[in-house]
């Protein structure tokens, strides 16, 4: 892996919200980037994890992250180098080596003892950023160093006790985005914080949204979307992103499909930044689910939303996370029910023969390994993790050996590469 940089982590925290109309950045506080960003051939994020096409780094949603923090992609590190799987869950973080068959084999000292709910890897270098704790009053973000095989070791610390779940890291790695139950004004939001060279963050500022999901960036970095519900009221945020990373939200964001009980979960961009795709799922949970996949493209200019024809398409389940495939052909979805794996075109989504794969499941996170020959899904619900190859002519999965393996409460995962 390559020098000292950055990544972010999650955390879960429940707080009675005040209801904010609008979005404000405000409560800046010192801080300016010290990091230049290296160079990258690609590498939107997606829900958590985003592999970048740098050498050394990994990618997702996210989702959710991104998160990868940030959105949708597997990247172009070199195919012989050693490619890492972290996964948050209740025991602190565990860790794995990917093989080329898409088994894993367990890095020693796994799992440590970092953050337990959200976990983003440096897109740049090698540092794992982690969030969560066993109590509120100890939360923190970490800045844990990638060891060569692998291991974790708290490198910096940053308390805050106000931090949920929802993290985010841009494309060059030099800017972090947390949940936070106070960002801004007693309110919720993303609080903001630059990557130091070694690794630790500085506060920034806050911004102040209601759910503060993952933020999904263009491959430049220049702009980033979040899907938002917020008491039925649903729209994909578009965000115009400053070098500092600081937001400003930009008008004219997509709102509701069909009818108000629909809600998006999480967006995914192509690599080459030209599409959106978004899950829509029946947020009220009345009457026949209505799970809808919708298309964007994305103007190379103002980087505005524009829905393209034929949608919404159907999806098999509700869509937790999803993520692109590096070609942008096939997008990969955790769903409730499976992952399903849908080929889209222009304006055609269609799911591929045998989809949703681990039919049954209930997925909360999805993510490409950076070599793209593995995706890795995980489902807090039952407890387990699925690693599978991935046929990148057809578009389907294949259960790697090992595959499921037991995890206690899987929140987030990421990857990176040495």
């Amino acid at each position: 892996m390559s020098a000292v940089r950055r990544c972010l982590p999650g955390l879960v925290s429940l707080s009675v919200v005040i209801f904010f109309s609008g979005f404000t950045i405000i409560e800046s506080s010192c801080g300016s980037s010290s990091h230049s960003s290296s160079t990258t051939t690609s590498g939107a994020g997606n829900g958590g994890t985003s592999a970048t096409g740098t050498t050394g780094t990994g990618t997702g949603s996210g989702s959710s992250g991104s998160g990868s923090g940030s959105g949708g992609t597997s990247g172009g590190s070199s195919a012989s180098a050693p490619q890492f799987l972290y996964v948050a869950g209740t025991d602190g973080v565990s860790a794995w080596q990917v093989n080329q068959d898409s088994s894993l084999t367990a890095v020693s000292g796994s799992p440590f003892g970092v953050g337990r709910v959200n976990v983003v890897a440096d897109p740049v270098a090698a540092y794992l950023f982690s969030m969560g704790s066993v109590s509120q009053s100890d939360l923190a973000v970490n800045t844990d160093a990638i060891a060569a095989d692998g291991s974790l070791k708290v490198a910096s610390s940053f308390a805050d006790t106000t931090l949920s779940s929802g993290m985010s890291i841009n494309p060059s790695g030099t800017v972090l985005y947390v949940g936070s139950i106070s960002a801004a004004q007693q309110n919720p939001g993303w609080k903001i914080f630059d990557i130091q060279s070694d690794g630790s963050v500085k506060f920034v500022s806050g911004v102040v949204n209601q759910t503060a999901n993952r933020l999904i960036f263009t491959p430049d970095g220049s702009n980033a979307y979040d899907a938002y519900c917020y008491h039925l009221a649903a729209s994909i945020e578009h965000w115009s992103v400053a070098s500092d990373g600081t937001l400003t939200p930009v008008s004219g964001q997509v709102a509701q499909i069909e009818s108000m009980n629909e809600c998006p979960m999480q967006v995914a961009i192509t690599p080459d930044g030209k599409m959106l795709a978004a899950t829509w799922v029946n947020a009220d949970q009345t009457g026949q689910p209505d799970n809808r996949i919708m298309l964007y493209t994305i103007d190379p200019t103002t980087h505005a939303l524009t829905a393209v024809s034929g949608g919404p398409f159907n999806a098999s389940g509700a869509g937790n996370d999803a993520t692109f495939d590096a070609s942008g052909k096939f997008l990969v979805v955790a769903q409730d029910n499976g992952v399903g794996v849908y080929q889209v075109s222009q304006n055609a989504v269609v799911e591929v023969p045998g989809s949703p794969f681990a039919s049954g499941t209930n997925f909360n996170r999805v993510a490409f390994s950076p070599s793209g020959g593995s995706v890795a899904a995980i489902s807090n619900a039952s407890g387990r993790l699925y690693v599978f190859s991935f046929n990148s002519s057809s578009g389907a999965l294949g259960s790697g050996p090992g595959s499921p393996m037991t995890i206690s409460g899987p929140n987030d995962l990421s990857f990176t590469k040495q």
